[in-house]
């Protein structure tokens, strides 16, 4: 182990780090920190803490094409005690990927209670906090003086996910304060090593928020710092395309701060497979061909970034749980890694040298050139800005290659392929071939047993609310007499920081309960537009929705008969009817600035559904789909004696919404029942002790995106405990990290799960269960960590979050599984969460 004390002030110690350091970086050679431009030296990848930082996936990597690896370093796994610093936990791995030949990029991370502990704050906001980083960062610069590493300076300053919740993402308040870290930092750790290559930024983008954090940075002179390098995360886009618009307006900011030549690095940006928490990383599609759309986005991510000068891409990420590794949960390879392996074979040692323009700026057609003079043509198309990648268009183009050479025909597609062209072929451009789609024609009309609504009938009254545009609202007429709604937009001189929109709202009259609102929408703009209505207690929910942009009506159904996205009134995400206000919303499309939506026959579906509400506390009931009878017996687990028999009807019975229950019963109160595969039944009074935490149960845990473990444990009268330890000091996760314990059950029914939890901090807690059709339900809440038992409740008998299997949110008996989960709290990294007297009502 190698440490390196004094008693200097954290600046001056690191002059000692320097002498200390000088033997083992010397077996480092000097390197250009930034790669040439070409294939593969421009592809990264980020390996996190535990099996993936290690030799042998730094082997794998570079086996693999990559030629960058990102990896954190945390301060506090450096320094533990004031003035020493311990890098063993990373000088072995650091000095072997040298030996490969790979360019690491460390990013100097997390706080350090040596110097600062705040509640809620991630981020470094002390001037003893700094100067304390400073000595860290510094003796890191000095330590590995001389090899090719880059430094990055914190990740993700912009966002209260990294830089903690005393404040709000994109504010001018958090980037004074990571702007004081790098003007202290960045001197400290040039003065210790004048060639360090020092990167700032990490910025979690391109929302339009972020923009303005971005200035607010430059003009406290992080630029004249002495950074090399601007790093972004290109998390505010759908596509790679997109990666384009926002490369470009960060480059107009360098150039209007005197900075015009930085370079850009793309130190993250992953595509996930599957819709993460945030929907950060998501970009839609059919669920089935998830797999190979993250594949195509891989590649056309580094492909977009190198044609923007881009000086390389970290991919997000090698392995990992959150959906974005190139691995399956078995090991298996995911389709990403076949596609950069066909990458790396047609353009190793070719860089970008210009594009082809084509009749659709959705297509790509660029000429990549190695050092013999060799041309190949990496051809491939989009999906409209902000759209998913279904929506990709598939059609042929002709390439005219100039004098002397026949056209060649290529035909595009999401994935990118590689032409091969002479060498003295000059393409100039790529002419559409294959007929444009035209979308079959809708017809506007009422559907059968809907309620139409007349809202845009003559004299009908609508508020146009400008917000943060200008345009109207108006009433209308379609060619065959169809009264319309046209909503105009024009966002031409919005100085709106983030996207802006335009809003029109009418009074609503929907009296009786029905699953939806019907209507259709026509734009030329593929755009997203977003619906809301107020109910009966005040509450708004709201719903979005994309269209193509054809020209034609496209059919929208605004759900009524699920959890919405909602704020205000009674806020369960339910409608409690009548329904008194609607709401249109239109924000601004990607890639216009003006433009109008038009919207006809609306009406009301489904009326009489099984969803009446009573008062604002109640939720959707569902509907029995009993057509059957059958007997049902349980027996005690402990002497197999006849416990419970009954009748109930088959299919799943009628879910009934009640109050949660004030207290729960105690274990012993409850008869013990054995696990049975049957439907919901009416439990005996007292309810089921489900005996999950006396030892029996067999709970697996999963660390997710923390560390931890589960145990059991007896209190003084002999109650089983089940615990929870959590630990996310260490955890790299981009949304909030958090680990689970899952188990097999067998619950037959039961209105609610209730159980007593016991935690010495404030937090919220999430409770997960699979259903017989292998729906996942879940329910979060909070409790209040006083270090007292308190009772929390999981209701059975409404609907609630879900996916997966039935996909209704309502509970299919008997259940299967039980997941406990516990987000990291706001105020701590590392602790525990007791669980005991589980039991169903």
């Amino acid at each position: 182990m190698n440490k390196i004390s004094s008693s200097l002030s954290p600046l001056k110690r690191n002059t000692v780090a320097v002498v200390a350091a000088a033997t083992a970086s010397a077996v480092l050679s000097q390197a250009q920190p930034l790669p040439d431009p070409v294939f593969p030296n421009i592809i990264g990848v980020q390996l996190k803490a535990g099996a993936d930082w290690s030799k042998e996936r730094l082997t794998e990597a570079q086996s693999l094409g990559f030629r960058i690896v990102r990896k954190g370093m945390y301060w506090s796994s450096v320094e533990k005690t004031r003035g020493v610093y311990d890098f063993s936990e990373y000088d072995d791995e650091i000095a072997y990927a040298t030996k490969l030949g790979l360019r690491v990029s460390i990013t100097l991370f997390g706080g350090n209670s040596l110097y600062e502990k705040k509640d809620g704050v991630k981020g470094i906001i002390t001037e003893e906090g700094r100067q304390g980083f400073a000595g860290f960062a510094a003796a890191a610069a000095a330590r590995y003086k001389g090899t090719n590493i880059l430094f990055e300076i914190w990740n993700e300053p912009n966002v209260r996910t990294f830089w903690g919740n005393h404040g709000t993402h994109n504010t001018k308040q958090f980037a004074n304060e990571y702007s004081a870290l790098v003007n202290t930092v960045t001197p400290a750790m040039l003065k210790e090593n004048p060639k360090c290559f020092v990167v700032a930024g990490s910025v979690s983008n391109y929302w339009e928020p972020s923009y303005q954090w971005t200035e607010f940075c430059f003009q406290n002179g992080v630029l004249k710092s002495g950074i090399s390098a601007w790093s972004v995360h290109p998390y505010g886009v759908k596509n790679p395309e997109q990666h384009e618009v926002g490369h470009t307006r960060t480059r107009e900011l360098l150039k209007k701060y005197g900075a015009p030549d930085m370079p850009i690095l793309n130190t993250e940006r992953g595509y996930a497979v599957a819709k993460t928490a945030t929907g950060e990383g998501w970009s839609g599609g059919e669920a089935a061909k998830t797999l190979n759309y993250q594949a195509e986005h891989f590649i056309r991510q580094l492909l977009v970034d190198h044609l923007c000068g881009v000086r390389f891409s970290v991919w997000y990420e090698w392995g990992g749980n959150e959906g974005f590794g190139m691995w399956n949960p078995d090991g298996s390879a995911r389709p990403v890694e076949a596609s950069l392996k066909e990458l790396i074979s047609e353009l190793e040692g070719y860089g970008f040298s210009e594009r082809i323009q084509g009749d659709s700026k959705q297509d790509y057609l660029a000429i990549f050139k190695n050092a013999k003079g060799e041309k190949k043509i990496a051809a491939w198309t989009s999906p409209p800005a902000g759209g998913s990648p279904d929506e990709t268009w598939e059609h042929e183009v002709e390439v005219e290659l100039g004098v002397g050479h026949k056209p060649i025909t290529i035909k595009l597609a999401g994935h990118p392929k590689y032409i091969k062209i002479p060498a003295n072929a000059r393409p100039v451009k790529a002419v559409t071939t294959t007929p444009v789609p035209v979308a079959a024609p809708v017809k506007v009309e009422t559907p059968q047993g809907a309620v139409d609504l007349k809202l845009f009938d003559a004299g009908r009254m609508w508020n146009f609310t400008k917000n943060t545009g200008d345009g109207s609202f108006e009433l209308g007429k379609d060619a065959d007499g169809t009264p319309i709604g046209i909503l105009n937009y024009d966002f031409s001189k919005s100085k709106s920081k983030s996207t802006p929109y335009v809003i029109a709202s009418t009074s609503l009259e929907v009296t009786k309960p029905c699953s939806a609102l019907t209507f259709f929408a026509r734009s030329q703009n593929a755009q997203q537009l977003t619906f809301r209505v107020v109910d009966s207690t005040g509450q708004t929910l709201q719903f979005k929705t994309r269209i193509k942009g054809t020209g034609e009506w496209e059919a929208i159904r605004f759900p009524l008969d699920r959890k919405l996205e909602n704020w205000d009134g009674a806020k369960d995400g339910f409608a409690h009817f009548p329904l008194k206000t609607l709401v249109f919303s239109v924000p601004k499309p990607a890639d216009v600035e003006n433009g109008k939506v038009e919207y006809a026959g609306f009406s009301a579906t489904g009326s009489g559904i099984a969803q009446t509400q009573a008062s604002a506390a109640e939720k959707p009931v569902a509907q029995s789909r009993a057509t059957d009878t059958m007997s049902v017996k349980l027996f005690d687990v402990k002497t197999g004696e006849l416990s419970y028999t009954g009748v109930v009807e088959g299919g799943s019975a009628p879910v009934v919404s009640t109050p949660a229950s004030p207290s729960v019963p105690t274990m012993q109160a409850a008869p013990k029942l054995a696990p049975a595969d049957v439907p919901a039944v009416a439990l005996p009074e007292g309810g089921l002790a489900l005996n999950l935490f006396d030892g029996s149960t067999d709970w697996n845990f999963i660390k997710n995106t923390g560390e931890g473990s589960f145990s059991f444990k007896k209190d003084a009268e002999g109650r089983g405990i089940g615990i929870i330890s959590y630990d996310f000091t260490k955890s790299e996760a981009r949304s909030t990290p958090y680990v689970l314990a899952s188990a097999s059950v067998s619950i037959p029914g039961g209105k609610g799960i209730s159980m007593r939890v016991r935690t010495s901090v404030p937090q919220q807690l999430t409770f997960r269960v699979t259903d017989s059709t292998g729906q996942t339900l879940q329910h979060k809440t909070k409790v209040k960590g006083s270090g007292d038992w308190e009772t929390v409740r999981f209701p059975l008998d409404r609907k609630l979050e879900h996916w997966d299997g039935a996909n209704d949110g309502f509970v299919h008996f008997p259940l299967k599984s039980m997941v406990l989960s516990v987000p990291q709290p706001p105020s701590v990294s590392s602790g525990t969460v007791e669980y005991a007297e589980a039991i169903a009502e």
